[in-house]
């Protein structure tokens, strides 16, 4: 790596650490060094495509995250589709993205909120009344 990129690395590594804790983050390090080249450059495409139109804090541009809220304005949104029993095809559709964004979305949600499963996203939905809540 040129010395000039390391600095930018070492605060994308410290950043994402912070983000998912670090037990998610081992996680997910090993399973990206457990990647093929092609899967890994795969996965890097979905989440640039995701993530394309979003700020440095995860929200849309334009789009404030609330205070205290672990989640973005847009996984608040996908988790209340989770709650409604949508699945990822059904969740892409209605949002019109692609099913491998819907699926990272998926992923974000559960480390942001600690989960291993889809249920408890929902449930956590429910707790903060995202189902009762009209679209923004």
């Amino acid at each position: 790596m040129p010395p000039y990129d390391r600095g930018d690395y070492d605060a994308a590594l410290a950043s994402a650490r912070a983000t998912l804790g670090e037990k998610a983050f081992a996680m997910a390090w090993e399973e990206g060094r457990a990647m093929t080249t092609e899967r890994a450059t795969d996965h890097a495409l979905t989440f640039k495509d995701a993530f394309a139109s979003l700020g440095r804090d995860g929200t849309r541009r334009g789009q404030m995250k609330k205070p205290g809220d672990p989640l973005a304005p847009r996984e608040r949104e996908i988790a209340a589709l989770i709650a409604q029993g949508l699945s990822n095809r059904e969740i892409a559709a209605r949002l019109t993205i692609s099913e491998r964004t819907a699926e990272a979305h998926v992923q974000h949600i559960l480390n942001k909120l600690r989960g291993r499963s889809r249920s408890q996203i929902a449930a956590w939905a429910v707790q903060h009344g995202l189902l009762t809540q009209s679209p923004e």
